[in-house]
């Protein structure tokens, strides 16, 4: 998820000014202790693991569009793809040269 919003970008959806989130309550989502954290006004939230490591279990903004975020805690597997499918740092270096020249 994050190559789609970022941290940055989610916390981006409060207000400008990070002072403004207020606690508002503690929940369960899918099957989680969660915190709500909240804008002064209550119209956006985002709801957060209670762990040393905080991490986004859902994301509501006015409470009409939300995220949730699925599979927490379990373990990520990544497998590179082929050789034919994979860039070298040299060849975007030899595009940029000939389209330069």
């Amino acid at each position: 998820m994050t190559g789609l919003c970022g941290r940055g970008q989610a916390a981006s959806s409060f207000s400008d000014e990070p002072k403004d989130l207020v606690t508002a309550k503690i929940t369960t989502i899918s099957g989680q202790p969660a915190l709500q954290l909240a804008d002064e006004r209550h119209s956006t939230s985002a709801y957060v693991t209670i762990s040393a490591r905080p991490e986004f279990l859902h994301l509501d903004v006015s409470g009409q569009e939300h995220v949730d975020f699925t599979g927490y805690g379990q373990p990520v597997t990544l497998t590179p793809p082929p050789a034919d499918e994979t860039v070298t740092p040299a060849q975007p270096e030899a595009l940029a040269g000939q389209a330069a020249g």
